[in-house]
């Protein structure tokens, strides 16, 4: 054989191999409950939580400093 039929059936076997992790991937996916759907989203998705309540919380005490400057002011 040539090298570049061996190429070729190589890259078509890497082909069909990722084809199947697609597929049990999705298989897999569509097998979740909505709890495990929830709690894998949460898991990818922690460090957005984190961020998201760090500038909610600031903002509570930017908020309540700014109120004590007004409140000294008046």
């Amino acid at each position: 054989m040539q090298q570049a039929q061996i190429n070729k059936n190589l890259c078509n076997h890497y082909k069909e191999q990722i084809q199947q992790w697609i597929t049990l991937n999705e298989y897999y996916e569509g097998s979740l409950s909505k709890y495990e759907k929830v709690k894998r989203f949460v898991g990818k998705h922690k460090w957005f939580f984190v961020i998201a309540t760090t500038v909610i919380a600031k903002s509570y005490v930017a908020y309540d400093v700014i109120e004590g400057w007004i409140s000294k002011i008046v």
